[in-house]
């Protein structure tokens, strides 16, 4: 039951999934910061340690978008380029990083 609505199916899967990444990649968790260019995107904090854990959510964020994917469902956050191309196994060129780190572009 969420909000006092009984639900079934794949509607309430694809509610619970969603707001278990919205509220794993919120910047409060220390796992994902905003890119430097301010435009929403987010990739693995450096901070992400202070997380005792942060290795498991990570694999908790990842198999939750895998499974969103797999419903087709829409994902409730944005990623960076560099980390969408390291998550496919694409080269990153230095054009990849001007969003996440303005010193080294």
């Amino acid at each position: 039951e969420i909000h006092g609505e009984s639900g079934a199916g794949d509607g309430l899967l694809r509610e619970v999934t969603s707001l278990m990444v919205k509220e794993l990649c919120n910047e409060d968790m220390a796992l994902f910061q905003e890119n430097a260019d301010g435009d929403g995107r987010l990739h693995p904090s450096r901070c992400s340690k202070v997380q005792r854990d942060h290795l498991e959510y990570f694999m908790l964020v990842g198999k939750m978008i895998g499974l969103m994917l797999y419903s087709a469902s829409h994902i409730p956050a944005r990623f960076s380029i560099p980390f969408i191309k390291t998550l496919l196994r694409h080269p990153l060129t230095v054009d990849d990083m001007k969003g996440v780190d303005r010193a080294l572009f």
